[in-house]
């Protein structure tokens, strides 16, 4: 499963560590099949996933503003 991680600090590098024992491939954010934002304010890292074509993704997310949330479920 390709997963897109942003984010630098040791909770995001645990989660992309974990990620590659589990066999996952690391992704950017128009390849990702799941995207796991960073906590809590996930706003500017949504905004990869925002200006991709619908496609069904799985995002697990901290914070996002509502029409944040309102653009990505439209997108399926």
């Amino acid at each position: 499963m390709n997963i897109f991680i942003p984010g630098t600090d040791a909770r995001m590098q645990a989660a992309k560590a974990e990620a590659l024992v589990r066999g996952h491939t690391l992704a950017e954010a128009m390849d990702c099949d799941i995207a796991l934002l960073p906590l809590p304010d996930s706003s500017s890292a949504a905004a990869p996933l925002l200006s991709l074509p619908g496609q069904k993704r799985r995002v697990y997310h901290g914070r996002l503003h509502p029409s944040q949330k309102k653009a990505l479920a439209n997108r399926g």
